[in-house]
């Protein structure tokens, strides 16, 4: 499933995007979860690192994004300062402004009005990027297997024989090793702080003295492995992850 969210203020220009990104998902067997927001402002209110892709209207025009001196590219900017992994591409009827998309790391722009052909042409290639930074992991807590996403994993938590796989809503607990799972997930932004937590930096919102700040849940970091947590985390915010 592909979380993606439209941030867009004309009603009719955000229900044309949604209605073509459910025809992709039908014809080619793609599942969207899709979240509308036709203010920056509420948007940036609400966003906890909870997306894959982004698509954004550049010329944000509501009474709440111009009080607060807002457009889409500055929505856009405060996104990225937390989170370096969604994909973000600008949708747009000024295709000059979407050149400054290298700003924030934007993956593409969409000229206004959107059609399917333009969206499907697209599309595929920004899929692609997406899902080279996710895995599907079978965690079985006794007679039951559940199939969780590594992009919905904030941490992993060693708790005597058992692995706790925390996921926002829901906490997940299963014989396994640690060891075995950093495997499993190796090549995505997952790393120690000490020896029981294994955390994905796409939710760490900071670090504070010996506390990684996940998910706003603060976790104790090792003094071994502080330096080279810390470094690991500067890389990442750096895009070098």
């Amino acid at each position: 499933m592909i979380r993606v969210i439209i941030v867009e203020d004309e009603k009719e220009e955000a229900e044309r995007l949604e209605e073509a990104l459910h025809q992709y998902a039908q014809s080619h067997g793609t599942h969207f979860e899709i979240t509308v927001y036709h203010s920056g402002v509420r948007m940036l209110d609400s966003y906890h690192n909870n997306a894959d892709l982004i698509f954004m209207d550049i010329e944000l025009d509501t009474e709440e994004d111009t009080a607060a001196g807002i457009n889409g590219m500055d929505v856009a900017v405060r996104i990225r300062e937390k989170d370096t992994r969604v994909g973000i591409v600008f949708v747009t009827n000024m295709a000059q402004m979407a050149i400054r998309g290298y700003e924030v790391q934007a993956l593409d722009f969409i000229v206004k009005p959107v059609s399917y052909y333009s969206l499907e042409l697209k599309l595929g290639t920004l899929l692609t990027r997406i899902e080279r930074r996710e895995v599907i992991l079978a965690v079985q807590t006794g007679a039951s297997i559940h199939k969780i996403s590594s992009r919905r994993l904030r941490y992993v938590e060693v708790a005597g024989h058992e692995l706790c796989y925390h996921c926002g809503d829901v906490t997940l607990r299963q014989r396994f090793s640690l060891h075995a799972l950093e495997k499993e997930l190796e090549g995505l932004p997952f790393y120690r702080c000490n020896n029981c937590y294994l955390v994905n930096l796409d939710y760490v919102d900071g670090i504070e003295n010996d506390d990684v700040i996940v998910d706003g849940e603060r976790l104790k970091m090792s003094r071994p492995r502080r330096k080279a947590f810390t470094e690991t985390y500067a890389a990442y915010l750096g895009g070098l992850l």
